[in-house]
């Protein structure tokens, strides 16, 4: 009885594939491969989605640049974006920082628990980011979300 592992053991058939998914990106579609290789040292990334509120006090050029900054963050990092909705300003339930209202922002995305990590630190640090929440999800998740009706 020997303590190594027999590549013959048949217990991988789902691991060291490629795998295909497609992306969608500004009406372009590609096809992305995924090597999910168990001997590689990269960690394969979770999928979160993340609701960001943009403080109110901010123009339209310094909104789209901090979606901009969190969306190459995650991409700059390995990661992949499944869904970028800009909600727009709304009201808000209850005053935050003084504010009675902002700009809703969210995204799905995969990345992995480190990069995670570091994404929520900067967010901590950001002014312009008034409250945000993230959420583990165990699927991508890409269709339109409920509060844009639906529409893409």
């Amino acid at each position: 009885s020997s303590g190594s592992r027999s590549s013959s053991s048949g217990s991988s058939s789902s691991r060291g594939e490629l795998q295909v998914a497609r992306a969608v990106a500004g009406g372009e579609t590609e096809d992305v491969v995924f090597d999910s290789n168990p001997a590689a040292e990269k960690v394969t990334g979770r999928h979160y989605e993340i609701c960001y509120l943009i403080s109110p006090d901010n123009s339209q050029e310094a909104l789209q640049e901090v979606i901009v900054k969190y969306k190459s963050m995650i991409e700059e990092q390995g990661g992949t974006i499944h869904r970028l909705e800009d909600w727009g300003r709304r009201p808000l339930a209850y005053a935050i920082k003084g504010k009675l209202d902002a700009n809703y922002v969210l995204m799905n995305f995969e990345v992995d628990p480190e990069a995670l990590t570091e994404f929520n630190t900067e967010l901590n640090k950001d002014e312009k980011v008034i409250r945000f929440m993230t959420f583990s999800r165990k699927e991508a998740i890409s269709e339109p979300s409920p509060m844009l009706g639906g529409l893409a």
